[in-house]
């Protein structure tokens, strides 16, 4: 049994016991403090709202949004922001 969350598999655990050993959480995103960690992005800026970070993270596949996401940030040239596309494909 697999579950994305710790709070969600607690919950399970705690309503069926005999899952106990058998049931796991697989996190399906990063903790933010991570991800800043990985992008070696400036804390300092993000923390003073100096830089906005714009997060997809999913599946990169074919009709997922993603190359129109794409087109639109190149049409915008956003300033002071930084677009972070994560996930397996």
């Amino acid at each position: 049994f697999i579950t994305v969350s710790p709070p969600i598999l607690n919950l399970y655990l705690q309503n069926y016991p005999y899952l106990k050993g058998r049931a796991f959480s697989v996190p399906n995103a990063a903790k933010y403090e991570n991800l800043l960690e990985n992008k070696k992005l400036d804390k300092k800026q993000v923390a003073e709202k100096k830089k906005i970070i714009f997060l997809y993270q999913g599946v990169i596949d074919r009709d997922r949004g993603i190359e129109e996401l794409l087109q639109a940030w190149r049409e915008e040239n956003v300033q002071n922001a930084e677009l972070i596309i994560r996930g397996p494909s």
